[in-house]
């Protein structure tokens, strides 16, 4: 009788366990955790003053950030079959002779060149080697980019830079000789674990893009929660019944 009891208790909890967990997981599935994209202009070209040397007249550096709910971490960016990625411009980008592909390879240069810091790129957190990005109106560490125009503010924040994994990722448009369109179905960029913004309100940088014409991307972009094992897609186009999809995964009114 008493093995009877204690079977009946077991099967009790584990019934209780299972579904906490499942009400946990439909939360998590639920819960807004992308709750933006900030398009940020970083610097105007114009504003430069003749210490401008490659940079053509009438660019913008834009940086895209993904605003998440307090407890999100993203794990990474992504294109597949259904979902595109696509980063253009109706002009060209520009890319710096030293910069870099990706923001965790740019070479902290900029007491040499200012202007590497306008490089264009992709990333998951990183602006440089050495350098977290974080959003103008979030900085408050000074600089370290030898330019009035970056006088009290960079944007960058020094902070060890997590391992940025790659897959597929052919960005020629990002390599010194420049290009306006990174398109693919097929890539991945990310973080084991994932990363979280340098603001307080969690803003990760996705990527830098310098360019005197009009900018379009569509985004997709994974997040994982405090809620170990669970993790949110968020896609620009056709969701899936697992996925979700939030205004300003699309940017630009049509493709240049």
């Amino acid at each position: 009788m008493l093995g009877c009891c204690v079977k009946v208790k077991l099967y009790s909890i584990m019934k209780f366990l299972f579904v906490g967990m499942f009400f946990l997981h439909l939360f998590v599935m639920n819960a807004q955790t992308l709750e933006g994209i900030v398009i940020e202009k970083y610097a105007v070209a114009d504003s430069l003053g003749s210490k401008r040397v490659f940079i053509p007249a009438g660019s913008v550096t834009y940086r895209i950030y993904a605003d998440l709910s307090p407890d999100a971490y993203l794990q990474s960016m992504f294109a597949s079959k259904d979902h595109e990625l696509v980063f253009k411009t109706s002009t060209k980008f520009h890319n710096h002779l030293y910069g870099a592909l990706y923001g965790d390879g740019l070479v902290d240069m900029y007491a040499l060149d200012p202007e590497i810091a306008l490089d264009s790129w992709i990333t998951i957190g990183a602006a440089s080697r050495k350098h977290i990005g974080i959003p103008l109106d979030a900085d408050s560490d000074g600089s370290v980019i030898s330019h009035s125009y970056f006088k009290k503010r960079d944007g960058l924040i020094a902070s060890e830079i997590p391992q940025i994994i790659k897959y597929k990722f052919d960005v020629v448009p990002f390599d010194a000789l420049g290009g306006s369109e990174f398109r693919s179905s097929d890539a991945f960029i990310g973080v084991k674990g994932g990363v979280k913004g340098a603001d307080a309100q969690n803003r990760v940088l996705l990527a830098q893009f310098t360019t005197d014409g009009e900018i379009y991307f569509e985004l997709n972009l994974q997040l994982g929660t405090n809620v170990s094992g669970v993790s949110k897609q968020y896609v620009a186009k056709s969701p899936a019944e697992n996925q979700s999809t939030i205004e300003g995964l699309v940017y630009g009114n049509k493709k240049p």
